[in-house]
């Protein structure tokens, strides 16, 4: 188990084998790991754990802007409305000075007057109000069950069956002692007892929505847990029902 851990000191390296940051820091896991006589109980996956905010850039990155009177503003996130809701916002306060080359660049001519206070400029370009373009999305974290729907997630109508296959495995130990005045040792055998059991089905019929409320309600009504809720919402965005994109992390 990762649980309580620590990462120690470790190169991360780019394609062209230079190593840019050095990560160090404490591992949060989403699960744990009990046992005790042979008995144990997990939740999640405790062997798997991330470092937050645990990276150190190591590698000086040329920060000299505006040099040829030119600036170059990147999209976090990808997006043409986005890039070109920037370049409208930058066009309305200083002139047509900017343009949205593709979904994720903004190039912008620096006036005349912060030729000298490229900084100031750049900072008052932060300032202006741009509402970005919201993408639907579902985000899914399977090592901890973890499920985040935007507002703005829809569903055309649909059918969905929920059933479990559950199978148990329980070991039970035999002792094979030998016989008196015999050469023969004491074996210990494994005879696993096998069982499996499958729960009936539950079926609801999800009409069309984009409230995030009704899609959580019906998937509570069918008994789904949220291992089965990330298995019922990625066949529902293969069948074309889930108007979002499903990131599994």
């Amino acid at each position: 188990s990762l649980r309580g851990g620590t990462l120690l000191q470790t190169p991360l390296r780019a394609g062209n084998g230079e190593v840019y940051v050095v990560a160090q820091g404490a591992v949060s896991t989403g699960g744990f790991s009990a046992s005790s006589g042979g008995s144990s109980t997990t939740k999640a996956f405790p062997t798997v754990g991330i470092a937050v905010n645990a990276g150190i850039v190591e590698r000086t990155v040329e920060d000299d802007i505006g040099t040829d009177g030119h600036i170059a503003l990147s999209i976090a996130k990808s997006d043409f409305t986005t890039a070109a809701r920037v370049a409208g916002a930058i066009n309305a306060q200083y002139g047509n000075i900017a343009q949205a080359t593709n979904p994720g660049r903004v190039d912008v001519a620096v006036p005349s007057y912060y030729r000298g206070n490229v900084v100031g400029f750049v900072a008052s370009i932060e300032d202006l109000p741009v509402r970005p373009d919201n993408i639907a999305r579902v985000v899914v974290n399977e090592r901890t069950g973890t499920i985040i729907m935007g507002g703005d997630v829809s569903v055309d109508a649909c059918a969905i069956t929920q059933g479990g296959l559950t199978i148990r495995i329980q070991g039970n130990p035999d002792v094979s002692q030998p016989g008196p005045f015999s050469y023969g040792n004491t074996v210990v055998t494994d005879s696993p007892d096998v069982q499996a059991s499958e729960t009936k089905g539950n079926t609801i019929v999800l009409p069309a929505t984009t409230n995030v409320s009704d899609i959580v309600g019906a998937l509570n009504t069918v008994g789904a847990t949220p291992r089965d809720t990330i298995s019922i919402l990625q066949a529902m965005k293969a069948a074309g029902a889930l108007h979002a994109e499903l990131d599994i992390v």
